[in-house]
């Protein structure tokens, strides 16, 4: 799965910690899981947001990938 790289403002990634921390998610799985929702909503683009590979590499769960 390709990366990228994004800057936020300081208050969207404290709410992006904050509902990660909430879910026992990673912050990529909430953002692939907006951007998802927000294509599909937006333009009629439906994208499966789960990982198709990588793995657990520490922290908090993945919850996508189980």
């Amino acid at each position: 799965m390709p990366k990228i790289l994004i800057t936020l403002p300081e208050e969207m990634l404290e709410a992006l910690q904050n509902i990660a921390k909430k879910e026992d998610r990673v912050i990529a799985a909430i953002v692939r899981r907006l951007v998802s929702e927000y294509l599909s909503k937006e333009y009629g683009i439906e994208i499966d947001s789960k990982m198709q590979r990588g793995g657990y590499r520490g922290g908090s769960k993945d919850k996508d990938e189980e």
